[in-house]
């Protein structure tokens, strides 16, 4: 009996965790996902900090968020080069990371000003050295595929709030972001527990205080 409860404990909680966040490579199926009201940065209107061949900054304040790269990476930029690219539909500009040395890599972490539930971007040009990178999310670490010949998505939802996430390039140099969506933070709030775990919880110790009762 208490093998059966404590698994469907167990049971219950796991599918807490497993309800909490979810991946999406498709933004169409993110935007289902997030629903209406995300905020969303094209960098059209951002004031470009540099080109090509200029070096990259320490960070970067966009308003609504920071972004910060552990060599001087970043900059704006409205020239694609090697496949990192403008997603925006009749736009030029983009979010560009540059350590300028070829397959030496870098972190960048981009950081809310407040905790968001969802966000998503465009991103291209990544994995062309061919390591694959990674973010780092909450405390997980997860792959981020490839974007060679054409522009990548990644979207993100959780039930817990996400203040930030870094983006480890691993021997990858170069790559952008573009069309960044982001919001909900507004109702972060803790997971909340499924109704019928507190009365299960009650029951594993009940049935613990009489296996002691007759034991004496």
């Amino acid at each position: 009996m208490t093998r059966l409860i404590t698994a469907a404990v167990t049971a219950l909680l796991f599918g807490v965790s497993a309800a909490s966040a979810a991946t999406f490579t498709d933004r169409s199926l993110f935007d289902a996902a997030a629903g209406p009201g995300l905020a969303l940065e094209s960098f059209e209107s951002v004031p470009l900090s540099g080109n090509t061949a200029s070096g990259g900054l320490p960070s970067a304040d966009f308003g609504d968020f920071f972004v910060s790269a552990t060599r001087p990476a970043v900059k704006v930029i409205d020239t694609p080069f090697f496949f990192a690219q403008n997603t925006t539909a009749g736009g030029k500009n983009f979010l560009y990371l540059d350590s300028d040395i070829g397959f030496t890599g870098f972190i960048m972490t981009l950081a809310f000003d407040a905790p968001v539930l969802s966000f998503g971007f465009d991103y291209s040009g990544l994995g062309r050295n061919g390591d694959e990178s990674t973010i780092f999310i909450n405390g997980e670490t997860m792959i981020l595929p490839k974007a060679t010949d054409a522009p990548a998505f990644f979207g993100f939802t959780s039930e817990n709030g996400v203040s930030a996430f870094s983006i480890n390039t691993n021997n990858n140099s170069a790559f952008s972001i573009d069309e960044l969506a982001y919001g909900g933070g507004e109702t972060a709030t803790p997971v909340p527990l499924p109704a019928a775990l507190p009365m299960l919880l009650v029951a594993v110790a009940g049935f613990g205080l009489m296996k002691r009762r007759k034991a004496a």
